[in-house]
C-alpha cells in the first residue's frame, strides 16, 4: 500500500478522516454514485443524467474531487468510435471501493450496537464518537426512515427511533434525493438543545410542532441566564432541552416530574449513513 492510499479498515473514525481534507468534504454520497456510474457508463454526461444533476454540476464536482484528493479521480479518454470519454482512475475505484466499505462497515455497526446496547444509539457521546461526527447539536438520534411523503418543494420523512417513538422532519426534495432517503435508509436526526418545548405533561399544550416526546425530567443543570434539562423517555433514550431559568421556575420543573417535549419538523437535520 503506497502513502496516499487510504488507511485500511481499522477504525471508522480513521475512515471518514482520509475523506475530509483539508476542511473540506473530500466524498459525499452524491459524489460517490457519481463516479460508480462513470465508472459503468464511461461517460460524464450519461453519469449526470443518472444522478440526476446538470452536466456543469458533474464537473465541477469531479474538478473539486481531483483536487482534494492526493491522486486524480477521473479522467479524460480520447479517441474512439465515439470521441473519447471519461473514467476512473486505478486510484478513482479503490476510493470508491473503500467508501463502500465504510458504508457496510457503519451499517454493521449501527446493527451490533441496536442489538447489544440500544440505549447508546440516543447517546451522542457515543456515537459522535463511534463515527467521527462533531456537531454543536446535543441531540443526536439514530433511527431509520418509515415513510416519505413528498411535496412539490420539501418532503417529510418520517424517522422511526425506536421504542415506539418517531421523528418527523421537513426535508428538500433534492436533499431526500442527494441522501437517498428511502424507508429502510439509517439516519442521524440532529436536534439543537434549543429547539426543544417543554411542556408539563397535564398541560394539554396545543402546538403546531409536529414532534411530540413524552419523558420524565432526569436532571437539571441550572445556570446564570440558561438552564439545560434532560429527559428521560420511555424507550430508554434521552433528549436535552435548554431554556432560560425564568422558564423553568415558571414551569416549576423538577427531577422525577413528567413531561412533554415538543420539536418543530423544520428543527430537525437528517444525515445519511450508508
Amino acid at each position: 500500500m503506497s502513502p496516499i492510499d487510504p488507511p485500511p479498515p481499522a477504525d471508522i473514525a480513521t475512515q471518514l478522516a482520509f475523506f475530509a481534507r483539508d476542511g473540506q468534504t473530500l466524498l459525499k454520497p452524491e459524489r460517490v454514485a457519481l463516479l460508480e456510474h462513470i465508472q459503468h457508463s464511461g461517460s460524464i454526461s450519461a453519469a449526470a443524467r443518472a444522478i440526476p444533476m446538470s452536466y456543469k454540476a458533474a464537473w465541477d464536482a469531479i474538478d473539486a474531487m481531483n483536487n482534494l484528493a492526493p491522486q486524480t479521480l477521473v479522467e479524460r479518454v480520447a479517441g474512439g468510435q465515439r470521441g473519447g470519454g471519461s473514467r476512473l482512475t486505478e486510484y478513482g475505484a479503490r476510493i470508491v471501493a473503500r467508501y463502500r466499505a465504510i458504508e457496510r462497515m457503519q451499517r454493521q455497526l449501527i446493527d451490533l450496537i441496536a442489538m447489544d446496547d440500544p440505549q447508546m444509539l440516543g447517546d451522542l457521546p457515543g456515537l459522535g464518537l463511534l463515527f467521527g461526527l462533531r456537531t454543536t447539536a446535543r441531540n443526536l438520534f439514530s433511527g431509520r426512515v418509515a415513510r416519505v411523503a413528498a411535496g412539490a418543494v420539501s418532503s417529510e420523512v418520517v424517522i422511526d427511533i425506536g421504542a415506539q417513538d418517531r421523528l418527523v422532519a421537513i426535508v428538500g426534495r433534492q436533499d431526500v434525493e442527494a441522501l437517498r432517503l428511502v424507508p429502510g435508509a439509517a439516519v442521524l436526526a440532529l436536534v439543537q438543545a434549543t429547539q426543544v418545548m417543554l411542556a408539563l405533561a397535564e398541560a394539554g399544550l396545543r402546538t403546531s410542532a409536529r414532534n411530540r416526546l413524552d419523558g420524565t425530567v432526569l436532571c437539571i443543570g441550572p445556570g446564570a441566564v440558561n438552564a439545560e434539562v434532560q429527559i428521560a423517555l420511555a424507550g430508554g433514550k434521552r433528549l436535552t432541552a435548554m431554556m432560560t431559568m425564568e422558564s423553568l421556575q415558571a414551569l416549576g420543573l423538577e427531577p422525577g416530574q413528567p413531561c412533554t417535549a415538543w420539536i418543530k419538523a423544520s428543527s430537525i437535520v437528517l444525515a445519511a449513513i450508508g
